[in-house]
């Protein structure tokens, strides 16, 4: 019963090795050909910050 149980975990760390290996190459794939181009996110931040600095003067309670 032993040989069959160490033969089990052999095959199922086999099993997780290749899921890991699956894993880092769809990771490197998404990194390189999917991840959103970052300029027009740094755009719209700034569009965001200039018009939270617009409308501070509106939104502050005069005493």
């Amino acid at each position: 019963m032993n040989e069959l149980d160490k033969r089990a975990s052999l095959l199922s760390d086999q099993v997780i090795l290749m899921k890991l290996i699956l894993t880092q190459s769809m990771i490197s794939n998404y990194q390189r050909n999917e991840l959103p181009e970052i300029k027009p996110l740094e755009s719209m931040i700034k569009n965001y910050d200039d018009l939270i600095e617009q409308t501070k003067e509106y939104t502050q309670i005069k005493k």
